[in-house]
This record gives structure tokens, C-alpha cells and sequence, in this order.
């Protein structure tokens, strides 16, 4: 089985512990893309994408239980556990095979609570990280249909939330530069964001057009498009000499074999055709 293999199979796992919760669950990150992939429905899609191991998962509001088992109790019956310091938003069971999930929340708050984990009362044992620039994750998302296999038995549809292929890369384009600066190559999240940008808009046409699509509708909404005129101004700032842009040309060159200049160049010209569709710049 190879690693991709494995990581989706624990992907399912996690899935099937909290299908109770999967209506008011959405899952963000670097599975977004590849699930759109498998299970968006697109014709073909002929870009690589970066392996991911972790599930992160948005909760758009705390879900009561009506008379469900908490959360943290489906995880930790089957074998998850999570740190003190996470306070119960980061639980781990074999991170080697992504079994590794982390819990967000919308921030609202004080500035000084943003990236804190805080225990979520109605799900005893759970906690939570708030984060900005989650709203728009949040409040625009699809459900894909994915068989989920866990025993020998046929594969259960479950409907699984995630972005819209458009609010995912806008919520990229938005929040890239919060990112830490890296450390060494494999610590670059930013660099990860803007590659996770390349590999949709580097697609294919089926995908771009639904990428168009889902913008036209959220420039529709007053209150998102002056953010994606903001994501867009963000993405002009990937000139030749960025930091970021070498960052990610460095992390796609090394995936797909290329000379870094060539990534270089892959990546201004599929940024590029993001930011057309975004504005500003």
C-alpha cells in the first residue's frame, strides 16, 4: 500500500468515528483538493498533489450532543488521545499513517486567543483552535459523497462537508502570509499554501471553470468581496524575488522532479490566473 494509500485509508477512519457529527463538521486543509479530486465529480484532474497526513476539522458552531456520544469519546475509544496542552483540539492515534486530526473554531474574541486552544463545553473532553479567516470556509462549503470502507462489508456513502473549491483557494490567497516564515523546507506552511493553489488552478479546465464559477457567486456577496480583493492584493505580492515564491518553488520542484526555475515559472503563471479572477493587484 502505498503512503497516499495509507493517509486516505486513515482519512476514512476518521471519518467513520465522527459520522454522527459529519452534517455540521467541514473538513479544511490540504485534503480539500484531493478529495474535490477523487470525489468532486471533475472529468479529470492532471495535477500532482502533496501528500497530507493530519485532518483538520472547522466547526462553524459548537454541536450540541442531542443525545449523541461526545466527540472526544468516539476518538478515544478508538485508541485516540490528546494532549494536555492541546486542551482535547489535537488528537493523535498513529501519526505515521495520518491518523492525526486537529479541531478549529471561528475566532471571536480578544487578539490574544487566537490560536489557543479552548475546551468546547457542550462536548465534554473537546477542545478547539480558533483561527480567523475562518467564516468564509465556513459558511460556503459542498458535500461530496465518499465511500467509506471500514470492514469487510460494501463501502457507506457518507456526506462529507468541505469548502467550495472557490473559498478554499480564496481563504489561501487571503491567509498565506500569516504563515510563519520557514525554518527549514519541510516546516514551510506557506510555501504548502501557495503549491495547494497551483495544483487546483493547474487542474484542468473543468476545474478552473468551477473555480470561476464559485468566485462570480462569492463577489456576488458584499461582505466577501472586498476579502477577495484582498486575497488577490496578497497574491501580487509573489513577485520574482518573494521569499514565499521561492519557498514554494523550491517544495514543487523537489515533488515533481523540476528544475526550480521551471517551478519558479509554474508557479507565477498559475498564481496569476488566480489573481485575474480575484482582482486587485
Amino acid at each position: 500500500m502505498s503512503t497516499e494509500e495509507r493517509f486516505e485509508q486513515a482519512l476514512h477512519h476518521v471519518l467513520w468515528l465522527v459520522r454522527p457529527y459529519l452534517p455540521e463538521l467541514v473538513v479544511i486543509g490540504g485534503w480539500v483538493p484531493h478529495l474535490y479530486r477523487r470525489y468532486g465529480g471533475f472529468h479529470e484532474w492532471g495535477s500532482t498533489l502533496s501528500r497530507t497526513a493530519e485532518v483538520d476539522v472547522l466547526l462553524p458552531q459548537e454541536p450540541p450532543r442531542d443525545g449523541r456520544p461526545p466527540l472526544a469519546q468516539l476518538l478515544r475509544e478508538a485508541g485516540f488521545t490528546s494532549t494536555q496542552e492541546s486542551r482535547g483540539a489535537i488528537w493523535m492515534n498513529d501519526v505515521a499513517t495520518g491518523e492525526k486530526v486537529e479541531f478549529f473554531v471561528p475566532h471571536a474574541g480578544t487578539a490574544t486567543s487566537i490560536g489557543q486552544p479552548r475546551p468546547l463545553p457542550a462536548q465534554d473532553g473537546l477542545g478547539a483552535i480558533p483561527l480567523t479567516d475562518l467564516t468564509l470556509l465556513a459558511r460556503h462549503t459542498r458535500a461530496l459523497q465518499i465511500p467509506v470502507a471500514i470492514t469487510i462489508r460494501r463501502p457507506e456513502m457518507l456526506s462529507v462537508r468541505v469548502p467550495s473549491i472557490g473559498a478554499y483557494l480564496v481563504g489561501k490567497g487571503a491567509t498565506f502570509m500569516k504563515r510563519s516564515p520557514a525554518t527549514s523546507p519541510e516546516q514551510s506552511r506557506r510555501a504548502k499554501d501557495i503549491v495547494y493553489i497551483r495544483d487546483v488552478m493547474a487542474a484542468g479546465t473543468d476545474v478552473v471553470r468551477q473555480v470561476e464559477r464559485d468566485i462570480i457567486e462569492l463577489r456576488a456577496l458584499s461582505d466577501v468581496a472586498s476579502y477577495m480583493l484582498y486575497a488577490g492584493n496578497n497574491l501580487s505580492l509573489l513577485d520574482r524575488g518573494s521569499a514565499v515564491l521561492q519557498e514554494a518553488a523550491r517544495e514543487l520542484a523537489e515533488r515533481d522532479g523540476m528544475r526550480i526555475e521551471d517551478a519558479r515559472l509554474d508557479l507565477e503563471g498559475h498564481v496569476l490566473d488566480l489573481r485575474e479572477l480575484l482582482g486587485g493587484g
